[in-house]
């Protein structure tokens, strides 16, 4: 939810900001979203750049290449869109109890 918050507010998006298909986001400028934008919304253990990618790749969030932005990640989840927060919502942590070990021979 943080992070939708972070997306809909239209100052921040020379920071970080939806591609044009609402389903997938580029990270702008990653110095100024840790400095200015990442403290505002984590009033709390504020996280740091590298910090802030770990928790999208916990929540599950795919870095994938886009031929339109070849410098830069482009990160995507199927339950986060633009503005569908009911989506959003439904976003969960994966247990780490659920985890399938595979065992390579």
């Amino acid at each position: 939810v943080i992070l939708m918050a972070i997306m809909s507010a239209p100052q921040n998006k020379e920071f970080i900001t939806f591609l044009s298909d609402g389903k997938s986001f580029i990270i702008v400028h990653p110095g100024a979203l840790a400095k200015i934008v990442l403290p505002i919304h984590f009033e709390e253990n504020v996280p740091t750049f590298d910090q802030f990618l770990n928790l999208l790749a916990i929540w599950g969030f795919e870095v994938i290449k886009d031929p339109q932005f070849p410098r830069v990640n482009v990160y995507k989840h199927p339950l986060f869109r633009r503005g569908e927060w009911e989506s959003c919502l439904q976003m969960k942590l994966p247990d780490p109890n659920d985890q399938q070990v595979v065992n390579e021979v």
